[in-house]
C-alpha cells in the first residue's frame, strides 16, 4: 500500500512537470511569430515636392495643343470675285483647302439675263475644280458653286466678276413683260340699264336709268 501510494506521487509529478514544460515552449513560440498585419502601419507614398510639380505643370503648358481639324472651304478663285477681266475667260478655277467629292460637284456660269456659259460638267482633281466655259458676253457674270468635302461636308458660294473683253458679244437684255391687252366693247351695243328704287313716283325721278359704263 505504501508502495502505490508513492507510485502515485511520483506519476502526478512528472504528469505536472510536463504541463508546465509544454506551456513555456508555446509562450516562446508565440514571442517567436511575426506580428499580425493590423500591427503594421500602412506605408504612406511619398507626395513630389514643389519644384518638381511646378516644372512638370510648365512642360504640360509648353506642349501646343492638336488643333481641331475644320471642313474645307474655298481659299482663291479664277478670275478673283469682284474683278475685272481685260479678255474672257476660258474656264472657272476654285481651289479649296482640302480635297472636294467630284459627284457632288456643280458650277453654273450665267449672265445677267440667266443665260448660262458652262460648257459641260466641272472636273475636280485635288484640290481643284475646273469649269469649262463658253463664250463670255460682256459685262457682269456671276458664278455660283457648290460641292461636297472629303468628310461629307455640304460647301456653297457664289461671287462675280466683269468681263471686258472688247471682243466679247454684248448681253442680250431680259425681255419685257407684255402688257395686258385692253378689252374693248363692241360697236354698237348698249350698256345694260338697271332700275332705280324709286320707281318713278318722285317727282324728277327717271324711273330707268343707264348703268354707267
Amino acid at each position: 500500500m505504501h508502495r502505490l501510494s508513492v507510485r502515485l506521487r511520483v506519476a502526478s509529478r512528472r504528469h505536472r512537470s510536463g504541463r508546465t514544460g509544454r506551456a513555456g515552449s508555446s509562450r516562446e513560440s508565440a514571442r517567436n511569430l511575426p506580428a499580425a498585419a493590423d500591427d503594421y502601419s500602412p506605408v504612406k507614398p511619398r507626395s513630389p515636392s514643389r519644384p518638381a510639380a511646378l516644372l512638370l505643370a510648365a512642360l504640360v503648358a509648353l506642349i501646343p495643343a492638336a488643333p481641331a481639324r475644320a471642313h474645307a472651304r474655298l481659299l482663291a478663285s479664277d478670275p478673283v470675285a469682284d474683278s475685272a477681266v481685260p479678255a474672257a475667260p476660258t474656264a472657272i478655277t476654285l481651289t479649296f483647302d482640302g480635297p472636294v467629292q467630284p459627284g457632288f460637284t456643280t458650277v453654273t456660269v450665267a449672265g445677267t439675263d440667266g443665260t448660262p456659259y458652262g460648257d459641260g460638267a466641272p472636273t475636280a482633281t485635288g484640290h481643284q475644280v475646273r469649269q469649262n466655259l463658253g463664250r463670255l458676253p460682256r459685262g457682269r457674270v456671276q458664278v455660283t458653286w457648290r460641292t461636297v468635302a472629303a468628310d461629307g461636308a455640304p460647301l456653297q458660294g457664289r461671287f462675280a466678276f466683269t468681263n471686258d473683253d472688247p471682243n466679247a458679244p454684248a448681253q442680250p437684255r431680259p425681255a419685257r413683260p407684255h402688257p395686258r391687252p385692253h378689252r374693248r366693247r363692241p360697236a354698237g351695243r348698249r350698256p345694260p340699264v338697271r332700275r332705280t328704287g324709286c320707281g318713278g313716283r318722285r317727282p324728277g325721278c327717271c324711273r330707268w336709268r343707264r348703268r354707267p359704263s
